[in-house]
């Protein structure tokens, strides 16, 4: 359907419910759910300037995820796609694992990896059992969380320690097919003075793809150690350690990653966080440490360090204003990916944001963040929304943001040969060069959205009309002609600031409790891109996702759930602006769990990927995946 036709729908749609009483106090859901990474501060979603869907710990586990990129796979608009290396996560399509344009965040700390614009995902020190909390913001992020935010912000927080102020001791094993084998365990305890938690897990995987390298694996070991104590009158300081361990031997070996890899990746966060009289102040700092070893003996290594400090303050009755301040270091020491091996770099930024009650039904928010980063200089990334809420139910929002994305260390300093592979080796290349560009732009994105939303006495809806407008994109553009002129058979390639695209897009969510037990999630997302100067559709012009989730929890204990995804994409179109090729996956899921004596839950779960080609029978793959699991709380 096209954009703008969805937009008229929603107007005819939302017009004659805004002088509706919704009957806001019968509420199934009892309460409209609160968001905090919309705005830097806890408000109702209805009220929101940002679009943000909201998953819980309960949520999170009924995925049985048993790495956090999992759970992205069930939200509409973003995309999160397993690779040789490290999965790919994005939100409202571009998604490349070495160009990330989503900004990962776990308690504050940035994920994101500066070295070559990567998530490692499956490297990253979290378990997912101490998650409380995920939140996707999708759209732009610049104004309130800085450069890499250019598609949206993951806000990953976790569960709170021992809440009930009663010692909790957690174990789960889970074996499977293929071949897997994970064990966590974790215990926590609160008293007047100190909470702790210590957790540990182990997550094992081995012959994930016997085809392509019959000794592949993957082992990784997680511990983290906890603490929060009071600090002074209404302060709290927060202090947690992280490692993961990760040995591994890729499926599809890369040339730079050929054999056993040993990785390392350490964060060390320190949060203090005080309740003023009219609002709150934070300081954060942390220190975020990757490394790997791979077999043939090329290494990397890369840190960030950050200081952060925000304020929170309530105006008189009708301004909310967040502002604060941030330095952030960043190194990294390679002998396979840049060319000299060293480089530093160095980021500071300061921001402002004032949320305007103008009226009972109308909320105004308006912010800027300026940034300094040595490779770019100066930027500034605007936001502005406008949310109103005639009925206390149901909103309609306009807002506007930008944002940038730096170019990566990889990006800018590149040097890298590897054995051409076909089709460059069939036209007689021996080898394919990349080499990288000091020069490189950031790239920047406009976007402008309108939501909707609406919540009633057994579910809600949310949509979202968007149009975003893209310049700098960076992408490698070939030095070499084809077929090559001897004696010089290397295909080199280097990056550039290639070109504008402009995206316009839909998303839909819908929730509804069908009965107190029975819970339905649907959701859908479009999104097609152009050449703004020429008009003309570009390669992955159109991208659509579906998702239906239906989760059982009945008082017993016992729950199912069944969710199904689908996502297809556009290759390339064709004169007539049909796509020759359009690659699709679909999954199933499936997860059953029942308790078992006091306090153990017995469960089983399954998997069913699919991921084909469509109109033109290129490729057609199948996978599937059965585990148990036996989880026990003390």
């Amino acid at each position: 359907m096209d954009v703008v036709a969805l937009g008229v729908l929603l107007l005819a749609f939302a017009a004659p419910a805004f002088g509706q009483d919704l009957g806001g106090t019968d509420l199934l859901f009892e309460d409209i759910p609160s968001v905090v990474s919309a705005s830097l501060f806890e408000e109702e979603l209805l009220t929101a300037p940002s679009s943000v869907v909201v998953m819980t710990a309960d949520d999170i586990r009924l995925t049985g995820a048993r790495e956090l990129w999992e759970v992205f796979t069930w939200i509409p608009g973003s995309e999160s796609i397993a690779t040789d290396f490290t999965p790919a996560v994005s939100v409202r399509g571009f998604n490349d694992p070495y160009r990330g344009r989503v900004l990962p965040l776990m308690d504050g700390v940035v994920l994101y990896n500066y070295l070559n614009g990567a998530t490692y995902w499956t490297l990253v020190p979290v378990i997912v059992e101490n998650v409380g909390r995920a939140e996707i913001v999708r759209g732009p992020g610049g104004a309130t969380f800085g450069a890499n935010s250019m598609l949206g912000v993951i806000n990953i927080t976790s569960r709170e320690i021992a809440p009930d102020g009663e010692p909790w001791t957690m174990a789960c094993v889970r074996v499977g097919e293929p071949m897997v084998t994970d064990a966590t365990v974790i215990t926590e305890n609160r008293t007047d003075n100190l909470a702790w938690r210590l957790s540990a897990q182990y997550l094992g995987d081995e012959g994930v793809d016997d085809d392509v390298n019959p000794d592949d694996y993957k082992k990784a070991g997680t511990f983290a150690a906890e603490v929060e104590m009071p600090a002074g009158m209404d302060a709290t300081l927060k202090v947690a350690g992280h490692v993961k361990l990760t040995a591994f031997d890729l499926a599809a070996p890369a040339a730079f990653l050929a054999g056993r890899n040993d990785a390392v990746f350490t964060i060390f966060n320190v949060r203090y966080e005080k309740k003023l009289q009219n609002g709150s102040l934070q300081i954060q700092g942390y220190d975020s440490i990757m490394t790997d070893e791979a077999e043939d003996g090329k290494s990397y290594r890369s840190q960030t360090d950050d200081v952060r400090v925000q304020m929170a303050q309530q105006i008189g009755e009708n301004n909310k204003l967040v502002y604060g301040a941030s330095s952030r270091t960043y190194s990294s020491e390679d002998d396979f990916v840049t060319a000299d091996g060293e480089y530093d770099n160095s980021t500071a930024s300061v921001f402002v944001q004032d949320t305007i009650t103008m009226g009972e039904q109308l909320t105004a928010t308006i912010g800027v963040k300026a940034e300094y980063d040595d490779s770019i200089d100066w930027t500034t990334s605007p936001r502005v929304g406008l949310v109103y809420a005639p009925a206390g139910n149901q909103s309609i929002r306009v807002s506007y943001g930008k944002a940038i994305r730096a170019p990566s260390t990889a990006e800018e300093y590149i040097n890298f040969s590897v054995p051409a592979q076909p089709p460059l080796s069939t036209y007689g290349f021996l080898t394919a060069s990349t080499i990288g560009n000091s020069d490189l732009d950031a790239e920047e994105v406009d976007t402008i959205e309108l939501g909707y939303r609406r919540f009633w006495s057994t579910g809600s809806l949310d949509v979202v009309l968007y149009k975003s407008d893209f310049t700098n994109l960076v992408t490698t553009v070939p030095l070499d002609s084809i077929p090559p002129t001897p004696p010089d058979l290397d295909y080199t390639s280097q990056y550039f600031n290639a070109g504008d695209v402009e995206a316009l897009g839909a998303d839909l969510l819908l929730n509804s409790k069908l009965t107190s037990a029975l819970e339905l999630e649907a959701g859908w997302s479009h999104q097609r891109m152009v050449d703004p100067a020429t008009g003309q559709r570009i390669r992955n012009y159109y991208q659509n996702k579906a998702v239906v989730r239906l989760t059982y929890k009945a008082e017993s204990g016992k729950s199912f759930r069944v969710a199904f995804a689908h996502f297809e994409e556009s290759e390339q179109a064709n004169e007539q602006g049909q796509s020759d090729i359009i690659p699709a996956v679909q999954r199933l899921d499936m997860r059953f769990a029942t308790p078992v004596g006091e306090g153990g839950e017995f469960m089983v779960g399954g998997q069913w990927l699919l991921d084909y080609m469509t109109r033109v029978a290129l490729n057609f793959e199948e996978d599937r995946a059965f585990y148990l699991g036996y989880r026990q709380v003390f």
